[in-house]
């Protein structure tokens, strides 16, 4: 079945005279310019409340921003006037994270507050080690919707260790249940889970480099003394050289991607649990990996077509096998899913066979659907997508070719 169905999307096509794209009924909505003149909307929450950020004209700095309705961008403020802050993702509670750069042009983690939008940004601080700050920056990557956060605490070399934030706390604690800072030197911190099992404490996926260039999957969670954090690498199934791993859910599933020795076929590779030795995996002869994993148990695959070199996207449900491939547009040669939600609806964008691109939204009954465009322009792209599959954040061209950050109600 898989070969087959990539047959169809293998071959673009002509949109013939009188044919209509499918378009959600609901509209790309503009969130306006009060922080900038170039805006992008980089995340959503369940309550639809969107940020992202806006580029000022002239020299000055990048401006993150907050809407919590429609067409109502608010600035969010630096930590100190003038310089730079970026905004990249807002958590259910409210959290939202970013970095900011302070006032010795120094980038930090950060955190607003999507009900205090007014208050400057909490610094999420680097490690200490008996109340003294040891390591000089921080860095904010992911956040869980309960409002944990997991980045990197760097050194002055830039050697960089994973921490986690928790929720009403900018105090790092270390992943690591012994030494401070090198048992997870230059580890990243890739995802977190909502559980609070241990202590309050969710569980943290990281990826560990290794001496010959590889990567170890672990997982750290709370399960130390004192719920002190703990770490466990993913098992490697055989006949493969290493496994990566992009995301964990609440039912502690975890989503990757697995590469044999040269020359390298990686497959999408999904973790039944964190005890899971014999993890599942997708069949077939072409190049694929794991992009995403909801709550639901779907991932959201990104395979090499061996026809054109295109990269395209699938949806697999990996405790029955099935593979489903995610169609372009009609007109489009290919499109390319990013974020998946737990109802099953991946975004992404699709070309339109013309030079331009649109944002689309696919489900497993619905299939492919332009998202449309906005004032009138010729291109739009989603970034984001609600965990409950409702609101959508991207951004758009419009007719004076200016880049606005739109919103939108999946209908």
């Amino acid at each position: 079945m898989i070969n087959i169905m990539r047959q169809f999307l293998k071959v673009g096509f002509i949109l013939p005279i009188g044919l209509i794209i499918p378009v959600a009924q609901a509209a790309l909505v503009s969130e306006g310019h009060a922080a900038g003149a170039q805006c992008g909307g980089a995340d959503v929450n369940n309550s639809g409340y969107e940020v992202g950020n806006c580029l000022t004209v002239g020299s000055g700095p990048t401006v993150a921003w907050l809407s919590v309705s429609p067409g109502t961008e608010v600035p969010l403020l630096p930590l100190v006037s003038g310089q730079s802050c970026g905004t990249g993702g807002i958590a259910n509670d409210g959290t939202i994270l970013g970095q900011c750069m302070d006032g010795n042009d120094k980038q930090m983690g950060v955190k607003w507050n999507a009900s205090t939008p007014t208050i400057s940004p909490v610094v999420l601080q680097p490690l200490s080690l008996l109340g003294l700050i040891i390591q000089t920056r921080s860095s904010a990557r992911m956040y869980n919707q309960n409002g944990a956060v997991i980045g990197d605490s760097i050194s002055a070399d830039e050697t960089s260790t994973p921490v986690i934030w928790l929720p009403g706390s900018n105090t790092a604690t270390q992943l690591a249940a012994l030494s401070l800072l090198s048992t997870l030197a230059n580890c990243g911190a890739v995802d977190v889970d909502d559980s609070i099992a241990n202590g309050g404490r969710p569980n943290v996926l990281l990826a560990c480099p290794n001496a010959n260039g590889t990567v170890t999957a672990k997982v750290a969670t709370a399960t130390g003394l004192l719920n002190a954090y703990v770490t466990n690498a993913r098992p490697v199934p055989a006949g493969y050289s290493y496994c990566s791993a992009v995301s964990i859910n609440n039912a502690q599933q975890i989503a990757g991607t697995c590469h044999t020795l040269a020359p390298d076929l990686p497959r999408a590779t999904f973790w039944r649990s964190m005890t899971d030795t014999g993890p599942a995996q997708t069949t077939g002869t072409f190049r694929n990996g794991s992009v995403a994993l909801n709550n639901s148990g779907s991932v959201l695959v990104a395979y090499k077509d061996g026809a054109d070199g295109r990269i395209r996207s699938a949806f697999w449900k990996p405790l029955t096998g099935a593979l489903t491939l995610i169609p372009s547009l009609p007109g489009g040669a290919y499109s390319v899913g990013t974020v998946l939600a737990d109802d099953d609806t991946v975004i992404g964008v699709s070309d339109l066979g013309d030079g331009n691109h649109a944002g689309f939204y696919w489900t497993p009954s619905g299939g492919t659907v332009s998202a449309g465009f906005e004032g009138g322009g010729p291109d739009s792209e989603l970034n984001a997508i609600s965990e409950n599959g409702k609101y959508v954040a991207g951004s758009a061209r419009n007719s004076a070719h200016v880049h606005d950050a739109v919103f939108m109600t999946i209908p």
